[in-house]
């Protein structure tokens, strides 16, 4: 994958994307989602055991990374972000050599930097140490190695989505988008043969078995060190069961405004893709794969509540798709340039109109990010600090935090995590847990939102996420717990005595 003497401008852009782009976030208060790694994996370096003394609903790839960080460096937080970034900008390699085998090098480059663009832009989240971007990799991996026909690179393939699966489960579906690939190319008589249906059923067995074999390997050192059951509990009956939540409108708002001229592009390739498929025109297999790609792990962020880094999972395709309608776009309509004639007729020419368009959207979504930019830099994780500080300084002994503000764990050694559930109570078992937890351990402080508190103390509900599903647990900590100090963000109680 060496980039020729010509290429230098792509290398220069690529590295000032992929280093210098992502350290402008590296002070960023953490993110929820990591403010749990990296709690749960704190605790597990410590002694604990995952999954039965800590726990939350994602599978233990990601955990036993921030062990082995909090094993080797003395800033764990601001390593794990860094190797966030390394792994990124290994992920833009693998755009690029996948853009080249889809079309040629010129396609490989601006996707390879259009994905660095949105991975790091203010709204998803790219530049925390979260499950999505360590995920990706693996997605690349497999999709190469599907590029690739002997049955040695199927089966390392599928080792590569087992550990996807490790990370995160929405890996599953890009299963889906390689059953999809065969099953389109049904639509092709060349392909409606009793040959290419053994091949295509041999070539996912055995993406199966080396997926299988991935996962037998993980389950088996799970189940001798006594977590299998614990771990499947909660990485896989608890989110399948119990998770769902309600759709954020304004945050998918702003994802699509925030990213319009990829979701333009990629949408007009996947219309045409689906056109093209639908008369009977011949595709790659190329094409087909990161088209179902672009189309299937869409879904997650489309219709996960906020959307945000849940897209992550569909980034290289889209920007694969939105570079090829790009360069298609402009050998269609980019040939009669903007000039000023083109104003002074009635009728605009396409090619015209269509620039316009383009350009709109484009300064559109750099104006929606500068915006959010500016709000998304206003703090740094010195906040975080100063929460756990104000903590500690009130309470004498363990903390439970409702809702969940796992930050503090991590920036202060005087408050522990009280509950084997750390994440938010999504689920009526969840609950049970951590009220068996609060009663069993005689936790005698908890830390409140000062948001999720009334004028006269009362913990309230009311939150848009799960707030019926919480209620139970708000009634315990009513019924058990008064406030006797308050915070600039917390409000802190202590057990009532009985």
């Amino acid at each position: 994958m060496l980039v020729a003497n010509h290429d230098r401008w792509f290398v220069v852009t690529f590295l000032a994307l992929a280093v210098g782009f992502p350290l402008v976030y590296l002070s960023q208060p953490l993110h929820f989602d990591e403010a749990i790694y990296l709690a749960v994996a704190e605790q597990v370096a410590n002694g604990q055991t995952l999954y039965v003394d800590i726990a939350d609903h994602k599978p233990p790839g990601i955990f036993l990374i921030g062990v082995a960080a909090f094993e080797l460096f003395s800033e764990p937080l601001r390593a794990l972000r860094l190797l966030t970034y390394a792994v990124t900008a290994v992920s833009g390699l693998l755009v690029f050599e996948l853009g080249r085998q889809l079309r040629d090098r010129r396609v490989g480059m601006i996707a390879s930097l259009l994905y660095l663009v949105m991975v790091y832009l203010p709204h998803f989240d790219g530049f925390f140490f979260l499950t999505e971007p360590w995920a990706v990799l693996t997605l690349l991996a497999a999709a190469l190695w599907l590029l690739d026909d002997r049955a040695i690179s199927d089966a390392l393939a599928g080792a590569s989505l087992g550990i996807g699966v490790l990370l995160n489960q929405t890996v599953f579906l890009f299963g889906a988008a390689i059953i999809t690939v065969h099953a389109l190319k049904l639509r092709y008589p060349n392909f409606r043969t009793r040959e290419y249906v053994y091949r295509s059923a041999r070539r996912i067995l055995t993406i199966g078995v080396g997926f299988l074999c991935l996962l037998a390997v993980a389950f088996g050192a799970f189940y001798l060190n006594g977590i299998l059951e614990a771990t499947l509990f909660y990485s896989a009956y608890v989110p399948l069961v119990g998770y769902s939540t309600p759709f954020d409108l304004y945050q998918h708002v702003l994802a699509l405004l925030s990213l319009f001229p990829v979701w333009l592009l990629a949408g007009w390739m996947l219309l045409g893709t689906g056109i093209a498929i639908a008369r009977g025109r011949v595709l790659s297999d190329e094409h087909l794969l990161v088209a179902s790609w672009g189309a299937i792990l869409s879904i997650p962020g489309a219709t996960a509540f906020a959307g945000d880094h849940k897209f992550l999972f569909a980034f290289p395709a889209l920007a694969l798709l939105a570079t090829v309608a790009l360069f298609d776009g402009w050998a269609r309509f980019g040939r009669n340039p903007l000039r000023i004639r083109d104003f002074l007729g009635s009728f605009p020419s396409r090619s015209t109109i269509l620039t316009l368009l383009f350009l709109v959207s484009v300064v559109g979504a750099a104006g929606v990010n500068v915006v959010y930019a500016q709000a998304v830099l206003d703090t740094d994780m010195s906040v975080d600090a100063a929460d756990a500080r104000d903590i500690a300084a009130h309470a004498d002994g363990p903390v439970y935090m409702y809702p969940p503000g796992n930050h503090v764990f991590y920036f202060t050694d005087d408050i522990r995590p009280v509950s084997t559930w750390i994440g938010p109570p999504y689920a009526d078992v969840l609950v049970d847990r951590t009220v068996t937890d609060l009663d069993q351990r005689n936790v005698q402080y908890v830390a409140v939102l000062r948001s999720y508190t009334s004028e006269d103390g009362t913990i309230e509900a009311k939150d848009r996420y799960w707030a019926e599903t919480k209620e139970p647990l708000v009634g315990y900590l009513n019924r058990n717990y008064e406030p006797v100090e308050r915070t600039d963000q917390y409000v802190i109680y202590r057990r009532a005595e009985t």
